[in-house]
């Protein structure tokens, strides 16, 4: 299944990368979501690039096709050096739900755009479960969509309780 998820920011492209990076940012999402955060490590490399590990735990209630009580969701992101031209980066993302044969991946990009900037996730979901692969793609798309999208309204929750 393709996953095509477009977040918009009333942010500059820096200001929405650092967010993602933001370890005060990941603990608040963790926090309001009922997750728990296991570990989240943020890289920044010269030259600009970041790399973020983030491990959590979540309940399964979310991805029911899952089953089981907790899913420990692994995702990385790896976002490159700016661009030569201002108001755009690029880079590329995995999500691992450990013990389930599922695995999501593609790129994301940071851009301008005329009220601030938009981060676009797109990748592929691939489920490796004889016969009922596609339900499990279609449940977890599904779900990653929307807490991306409830991501979204998380960011302007924290960026407005800290202004």
């Amino acid at each position: 299944m393709h996953l095509n998820v477009v977040l918009n920011y009333d942010l500059s492209v820096d200001e929405v990368v650092d967010l993602q990076c933001d370890e005060g940012f990941l603990q608040f999402k963790a926090d309001e979501t009922k997750t728990v955060l296991l570990a989240a490590d943020v890289i920044r490399h010269d030259g600009g690039a970041v790399t973020s590990a983030v491990r959590r735990t979540m309940t399964s209630d979310l991805i029911p096709a899952l089953g089981g009580n907790q899913l420990e969701v692994r995702q990385t992101e790896a976002g490159a050096e700016p661009e030569l031209s201002p108001g755009t980066r690029h880079g590329t993302f995995a999500l691992e739900i450990t013990g389930a044969p599922v695995r999501i991946s593609g790129s994301m990009t940071v851009r301008a755009a005329d009220a601030g900037a938009v981060l676009e996730y797109a990748g592929d979901v691939v489920a490796s479960v004889p016969l009922f692969a596609a339900t499990v793609e279609t449940a977890v798309g599904q779900a990653i969509t929307q807490v991306l999208v409830d991501e979204e309204a998380l960011a302007r929750q924290w960026l407005a309780s800290r202004s």
